[in-house]
């Protein structure tokens, strides 16, 4: 099974990324906190490579930004590609099939405010409807329909949270 959960902060504004055929993509990175402490007494962060397609793509462009804490459900994919020098470059990235906005999702260019819930089914409607893409750039990725998942619940982040902050 290749399932995959994180709660963390988006590190850069989104940006919407169009290919040939209307396929969209938002490409970012989410500072992931761990549940222990180093030996400095400071928690270690992952930042793991994420991307939306479709209707994701479009949700994050309207209500995401950089710094806004988000709980992503997806699928971890590996890929290569040549770079310009012609490098042969690997990518372990999660590819997003569900999103709930936990802290400061507004629509662009409209005040602040949570909208962590009120926008849950509809990211989870999207990607239901959300149709196979392939990036031309990348022509040995493959995007497959993301299978129903089970929603986000408070309790579940709510509990993520609580061990962030207690450990």
């Amino acid at each position: 099974m290749n399932q995959a959960m994180f709660v963390g902060r988006l590190t850069k504004d989104v940006v919407v990324t169009q290919f040939d055929g209307n396929a969209r993509v938002v490409n970012n990175i989410l500072a992931v906190q761990r549940f222990r402490r180093n030996q400095k007494g400071e928690f270690m962060t992952d930042f793991i490579p994420i991307n939306a397609w479709g209707g994701l793509a479009d949700l994050m462009a309207k209500y995401c930004q950089k710094g806004q804490q988000i709980a992503v459900n997806g699928r971890m994919q590996s890929r290569t590609y040549d770079d310009k020098s012609g490098v042969k470059k690997y990518v372990v990235e999660c590819v997003i099939e569900d999103i709930t906005l936990l802290s400061g999702g507004r629509p662009a260019n409209q005040g602040n405010g949570n909208q962590g819930e009120a926008y849950q089914e509809s990211a989870n409607q999207e990607a239901s409807q959300n149709q196979s893409h392939q990036n031309p750039s990348h022509q040995n990725a493959t995007h497959q329909n993301p299978p129903q998942k089970e929603d986000f619940n408070k309790e579940k982040v709510a509990n993520a949270l609580d061990h962030q902050v207690q450990d």
